[in-house]
């Protein structure tokens, strides 16, 4: 399990390691976090300090689907070929216009 208590990120590299490792995660509730995790699915978002020991509660019955759930989400949205694919076709979309 990967727990962040961070009150400030720009894209929370720490995070997305830790997804490639098959980590659940569980994390504060800022923006740049939002992005990472699917409630419930590869860990949770907190708040308060009673958010937090309950998620971690919850995550140990079921860290190995919430791991892989991780590392699915991080393969997915966090691609860089892919992306930069993405990246490429959006500009020559816009060259024809």
């Amino acid at each position: 399990i990967f727990l962040s208590t961070s009150l400030w990120e720009g894209l929370p590299f720490n995070i997305l390691e830790a997804m490639a490792l098959k980590k659940p995660i569980i994390t504060n509730n800022i923006e740049s976090n939002l992005i990472t995790v699917k409630e419930g699915v590869n860990g949770y978002i907190c708040s308060t300090i009673d958010q937090f020991n309950n998620s971690i509660k919850k995550t140990i019955l079921s860290k190995e689907e919430m791991g892989e759930a991780s590392y699915k989400r991080v393969k997915d949205l966090f691609n860089q070929e892919k992306n930069l694919d993405k990246l490429i076709k959006y500009y020559i979309d816009s060259l024809k216009d």
